[in-house]
C-alpha cells in the first residue's frame, strides 16, 4: 500500500518540533528554512506523524504527488501541484508517495510579522491552513522556489533580503488565493487552546523587549497565569515563562550574527540595563558568551545547543533569575 493511502495513527501526545524530527540545533538558524520534501520525508519512510510548530510556519509546495494532507484530525489527498499553508500551533502530518516532487518552506514568527505589517488583511486570510491548487500559476511558483532553494544554498552577498523577497512572493500568491478559492479538509480549525496560544506568542513579538511579567500578559489575555501556564504546556511544550525567553535569545543571536552591534547595543536593544547581566544571561541560556557565539557564526562553526528542559520542541532556555514560575 503507497504511504500517502495509509491511514494516520492516533496520536496520544503531539510533539512541537523545530523542523520535523528535530528537537536539538541552534535557536539562530536563518528566519527562512528551505528543503525539498524527499529530503525530509524519505529519512521517515515517506510518513510526518502528527506534529506542530509553536512559533514556525510552512509553504509546503506539492509539485508532484500523490499526498496525502492531515490537518487537526482531518484529511485531504492531493494530486495536482498545490501549495499548502500551516500556520504555528495547527496539528498537522503528511503521507508521500516516493515519487513525491516539491519544497517545504519554515518561516520565523519575526519574518511573518514583517509581511504582515505592510499587509494586516493577510493576518485574517493566513490565521487558517490552506491547501490551494496551483493552476495556471505553476510555472511562476516552480520558478520562486526553485530560486529559495538556489539562494538558501549558497551564502550570497544579499542573501537573506532574497530569501525574504522570494518567500513573500510565494506568501503574497498564497494569501491572495485564499482569499477567494481556500479549500480544507472538512471540518478543520483551531481549537479554542491553540488560538489563545497563538494570541500569547503574537504578544510576546511585539512585547519581549519590555520584559513583560507573565501576570501583564494574562491579563491582556483575559486569563490567569495558572491557566496561561497550563495552555503553553499543552499547546507548545514549555511554560510561557520559556518561550518568551526563548523569544529573547533568539533575537539576541540574530543581533549578533546579523548586526554590528556591541555587545552592549545588543543588551540595550533588547531592555537589558546591565550589559554585564546581559553577558551572563546570554551564557546561561545559550552556552557561551556573546562574543564567543559571535566569532563561531563568523567561522561557520555550530555554536552550542541552548539547553532543555523538554523532551520536544524548538530549543528551550533556562529562566531568568527572577522568573521563579510559570
Amino acid at each position: 500500500m503507497p504511504a500517502s493511502d495509509r491511514p494516520m495513527p492516533p496520536v496520544l501526545s503531539v510533539p512541537a518540533f523545530g523542523l520535523y524530527g528535530e528537537v536539538d540545533g541552534s535557536a539562530v538558524e536563518d528566519t527562512l528554512h528551505w528543503e525539498s520534501i524527499p529530503a525530509r520525508s524519505r529519512l521517515h519512510g515517506w510518513r510526518i506523524h502528527p506534529h506542530r510548530h509553536h512559533d514556525l510556519s510552512q509553504l509546503l509546495y506539492v509539485q508532484a504527488g500523490p499526498a496525502g494532507i492531515h490537518i487537526d484530525g482531518h484529511s485531504q489527498r492531493v494530486n495536482h501541484a498545490t501549495l499548502v499553508w500551516m500556520p504555528p500551533l495547527y496539528v498537522h502530518g503528511f503521507d508521500f508517495h516516493r515519487r513525491i516532487r516539491g519544497h517545504i518552506v519554515t518561516l520565523s514568527a519575526s519574518l511573518l510579522q514583517a509581511w504582515l505589517v505592510q499587509w494586516p488583511q493577510m493576518a485574517q486570510v493566513l490565521a487558517r491552513p490552506a491547501c490551494l491548487e496551483v493552476g495556471r500559476d505553476r510555472a511562476m511558483l516552480d520558478a520562486c522556489f526553485a530560486g529559495i532553494a538556489a539562494e538558501h544554498a549558497h551564502h550570497r552577498d544579499g542573501r537573506v533580503p532574497m530569501l525574504s523577497a522570494l518567500a513573500g512572493q510565494a506568501l503574497v500568491w498564497a494569501a491572495r488565493r485564499a482569499l477567494h478559492k481556500a479549500t480544507l479538509p472538512r471540518g478543520a480549525g483551531p481549537a479554542r487552546s491553540a488560538t489563545q496560544v497563538r494570541a500569547f506568542l503574537a504578544l510576546v513579538d511585539r512585547h519581549y523587549r519590555e520584559h513583560w511579567p507573565l501576570q501583564r500578559y494574562a491579563d491582556q489575555l483575559q486569563l490567569s497565569p495558572s491557566h496561561l501556564g497550563a495552555l503553553c504546556r499543552q499547546e507548545a511544550g514549555a511554560p510561557p515563562l520559556q518561550l518568551i525567553q526563548r523569544r529573547i535569545i533568539l533575537e539576541a543571536q540574530r543581533s549578533l550574527v546579523y548586526t554590528t552591534l556591541t555587545v552592549q547595543q545588543v543588551a540595550t536593544l533588547l531592555g537589558f540595563d546591565d550589559p554585564a547581566y546581559f553577558s551572563r544571561y546570554f551564557a546561561r541560556n545559550a552556552g557561551c558568551s556573546p562574543n564567543a557565539f559571535r566569532r563561531r557564526a563568523a567561522t561557520g562553526k555550530a555554536a552550542p545547543t541552548q539547553r532543555r528542559s523538554t523532551a520536544a520542541g524548538e530549543s528551550t532556555v533556562d529562566l531568568g533569575e527572577n522568573a521563579d514560575s510559570d
